[in-house]
């Protein structure tokens, strides 16, 4: 029997690895890209500062919500 029939391949476990874009984070993840605390995190998204939806129960940001926060930075270090 393969390995494959006893659960054990990768894609079995669903860790499928492609190569596409990313287009959401989680809040840890948005949290440590930003360089904020994960509790910093959550206060942008509840007051509005940060753009996300729900998916399985948990906020996601949108790739674009965090290279806007990007580029917003960058421009007041350059004022």
């Amino acid at each position: 029997m393969s390995s494959a029939a006893h659960g054990s391949s990768s894609r079995a476990k669903g860790n499928i690895n492609a190569d596409v874009p990313r287009l959401a984070w989680t809040v840890r993840e948005f949290a440590s890209a930003i360089g904020v605390n994960y509790q910093t995190a959550l206060r942008m998204i509840h007051s509005g500062q940060v753009g996300h939806f729900k998916a399985g129960g948990e906020y996601r940001i949108p790739n674009v919500e965090v290279e806007r926060l990007v580029a917003e930075a960058s421009r007041a270090a350059a004022s």
